[in-house]
């Protein structure tokens, strides 16, 4: 799976976030981190997500169908 290829750090930012909707001051609370942190978290995970749908047209499909 090329969504383990993310850091665990990032990875957990961004599922925190997407999948389960909290706030940028919520994770900051969880993570015990600042939001400047988990804001870079988040903008550098998204990134790093991109390039790997990019990368994997299949993947980026199957993540569109599984949220649908």
């Amino acid at each position: 799976n090329k969504l383990q290829h993310l850091p665990s750090k990032r990875r957990t930012t961004l599922v925190l976030h997407v999948v389960h909707g909290y706030t940028v001051k919520e994770i900051s609370d969880m993570l015990s981190v600042s939001p400047n942190t988990t804001k870079d978290r988040l903008k550098t995970g998204l990134k790093e997500l991109r390039q790997i749908f990019d990368q994997s047209p299949a993947l980026r499909q199957a993540m569109l169908e599984e949220i649908r």
